[in-house]
């Protein structure tokens, strides 16, 4: 289960088809560039100019980082919408001072405040601090890296390298889900580089939500697409979401709880959403809806405007055991 869900987070990386003051623990815009001189022997056309270079660190790319208020950074930012085959989503495009694209980030509706989610760095003028750009090649990525992790996916078979808080998308396909480093092409390129919200931890509990996770009931979903496995939600007896099961998979995702709101017309709507917990790092959002009788459930992975969505199953209703 773990690794079909991490993978269900960077598949939807799917952008990659297309085209704020910081706080104390972040780097500020001005932070994020270096000036790199070049040898005073150096006679090309461009000796007498310097490189301005784009620093993407971990947690934060231009002053911006992922739990960022959207409204803190509207200077740098422009909302936009991106098209491609799985259809239009709503971004925020990242700017420079001349108002050049650097990359773009969606984000994330928490207390009726826009979050910034996932950062996602297109220019090739970006570095991390080990160098990785976007156009360098797979065995140049390898090379700067110590330690990292190869996935592919296994519906669309996007390959993304996981790296610390980086994503990095590779311009390779296989629908594999551990892959040995050995076995991507060493020409493959980087497509972009993308700051993930894994460490927006500081409140998750872990024994506590296991502790939950013993008590409550559970609600049956069905896909309504088949594009994903049936799913099993467990409650406690508050009626608070606290983990959850897919269908033929043992391992249990844990929830951490964002969001409630209400609302009544001619019957109630309840709407919570939650991040998904996997091996103590956030990865993706869920919302869970009660409309009337009916009951519907949303998953959109991390840093992706794609969704997958579920519907109360009558035939299972709700069960004191998992159901399935």
């Amino acid at each position: 289960m773990k690794n079909f869900l991490i993978l269900a987070t960077i598949y939807a990386c799917f952008f990659s088809c297309t085209s704020a003051p910081a706080d104390q623990n972040t780097e500020s815009a001005q932070d994020s560039t270096n000036i790199v001189e070049r040898p005073a022997n150096d006679t090309s056309e461009e000796a007498s100019e310097s490189i301005i270079e784009l620093i993407i660190h971990e947690n934060a790319f231009l002053g911006i980082s992922p739990g960022d208020p959207v409204s803190k950074h509207q200077s740098k930012t422009r909302k936009s919408v991106i098209e491609n085959g799985e259809g239009s989503f709503d971004v925020y495009l990242i700017l420079d001072e001349d108002g050049n694209e650097l990359g773009f980030f969606d984000a994330l509706l928490i207390d009726e405040e826009e979050e910034v989610g996932l950062i996602t760095v297109t220019t090739e003028e970006a570095r991390t601090a080990e160098g990785v750009r976007v156009g360098m090649t797979y065995s140049e990525l390898a090379r700067l890296l110590d330690d990292f992790t190869v996935y592919g996916s296994e519906i669309e078979g996007r390959v993304h390298v996981d790296y610390g808080n980086y994503y990095f998308l590779i311009d390779h396909r296989s629908w594999e889900v551990d892959l040995p480093k050995e076995e991507i092409p060493g020409d493959s390129k980087v497509q972009q580089i993308i700051i993930s919200r894994k460490q927006l931890m500081a409140n998750w509990d872990e024994e506590e939500a296991v502790a939950a996770a013993t008590t409550g009931y559970y609600i049956c979903y069905e896909s309504d697409s088949g594009a994903a496995k049936d799913l099993a939600v467990h409650l406690t007896d508050e009626g608070e979401a606290r983990s959850l099961r897919y269908q033929g998979q043992s391992e249990t995702i844990y929830l951490q709880l964002l969001s409630r709101e209400s609302s009544s017309t001619a019957y109630s709507t309840d709407v919570e959403r939650y991040r998904e917990i996997i091996d103590g790092q956030a990865h993706g959002t869920y919302e869970f809806t009660k409309s009337g009788n009916w009951y519907y459930a949303k998953y959109i992975p991390e840093g992706s405007a794609k969704e997958f969505t579920f519907t109360y199953s009558p035939d299972k209703g709700f069960s004191e055991s998992p159901c399935f």
